[in-house]
């Protein structure tokens, strides 16, 4: 099935297009298949897997998604909410592949405050058009996850104007996207200059990557490893393909790699890592079962690790697994339908 996607300020509309006959049924006077979202062949399992992930995000947030035979219609942050494999399945672009960067100016709670930002391609400044989660880059359109969404919207709807209480609410909410495990809290205290100027500070040349992809590097014994992050978003703009990928083609080198490898072993999985001064990786939702099981066996014994250098695949599909039961994202799937949702995040 082909899906047809528009979109306004609003939402954003998926349509079903039917593909075109080939040559065979039109020399048979055969007509193009009606198409359903309704109805998908056992052949759509990615598209059936996405379509329960958007039914979940509308039970969490009614009125998210808006299901029919032929459309579907969900917020931007809907779209935005979305691992990197279900908005593909359904039609979306592909994920961001710019650096985002932010910047301060003036003193919080006065008119000449403003937060700013900026869009980077490999040390390069970009001027994207942003519409909700889409943006629309030079190489086409991408999509935005929910979390960088929010803080961009915080930024485009700053109100210089707006009272002190105000602005530190903004600005807790957009700190609180970047840094989970910290606890910030909605207020933030005003009456003194040190809160200011750490919360400015922090936004400050603030730069932010993402990670949807891992891979290994085991040592020469095979006894140890370290873990590698890689954006599929990134690999995609710069035509890598799965054979050719290597450790020169992940997100990070040098010292930000060191810090989010010690950070990883010595905390493990997180929704986001702090590098260096105001340098932040931020991990996929999907990708967060697979990261976790990764850091788990390298924590593991000597044995047990060697055992995961042979064949990670086999640890990561039953740690994934037992995710999705826990979770109930297997519910009511055939076997063959789950062995291939748990494939689709085991894949990458």
């Amino acid at each position: 099935m082909n899906i047809h996607f528009t979109h306004t300020l609003g939402a954003i509309t998926l349509s079903a297009v039917a593909e075109a006959p080939g040559l065979f049924a039109r020399l048979t006077g055969a007509s193009r298949r009606d198409v359903s979202f309704s109805a998908l062949p056992d052949t759509e399992q990615a598209l059936i897997f996405a379509l329960g992930d958007l039914r979940a995000l509308d039970d969490a947030s009614p009125g998210a998604a808006t299901i029919s035979a032929d459309t579907i219609r969900l917020s931007h942050d809907a779209a935005a909410a979305l691992s990197a494999d279900a908005a593909r399945a359904l039609g979306l672009p592909d994920d961001i592949h710019l650096l985002l960067a932010t910047d301060v100016a003036g003193t919080l709670g006065s008119p000449d405050f403003r937060l700013s930002y900026e869009w980077r391609h490999r040390g390069q400044r970009q001027s994207p058009r942003r519409d909700g989660c889409l943006l629309f880059t030079s190489q086409g359109v991408r999509r935005i996850p929910l979390w960088m969404k929010r803080a961009l919207d915080i930024a485009d709807g700053f109100d210089p104007t707006a009272k002190l209480s105000d602005h530190w609410a903004g600005l807790a909410a957009f700190r609180r996207a970047l840094e989970p495990n910290e606890d910030v809290p909605d207020q933030l205290p005003q009456g003194t200059g040190a809160a200011q100027t750490a919360m400015t500070a922090f936004l400050r040349g603030l730069r932010v990557q993402l990670a949807d992809r891992f891979s290994i590097s085991p040592d020469e014994g095979l006894s140890q490893f370290e873990i590698l992050p890689f954006s599929g978003a990134r690999l995609e703009h710069d035509g890598v393909n799965d054979d050719l990928v290597s450790e020169t083609h992940a997100e990070l080198s040098g010292e930000l790699l060191a810090a989010f490898q010690y950070k990883l072993y010595v905390n493990g999985a997180s929704p986001a890592y702090r590098l260096a001064d105001n340098t932040y990786l931020v991990i996929d939702r999907a990708a967060m079962p697979v990261l976790a099981e990764m850091a788990r066996a390298q924590r593991a014994s000597r044995t047990e690790r060697e055992a995961f250098i042979r064949n990670p695949r086999a640890f990561i599909a039953r740690s994934v697994t037992d995710q999705m039961i826990a979770t109930g994202e297997l519910r009511g799937l055939t076997p063959v339908e789950q062995e291939a949702r748990i494939e689709d995040v085991v894949g990458p």
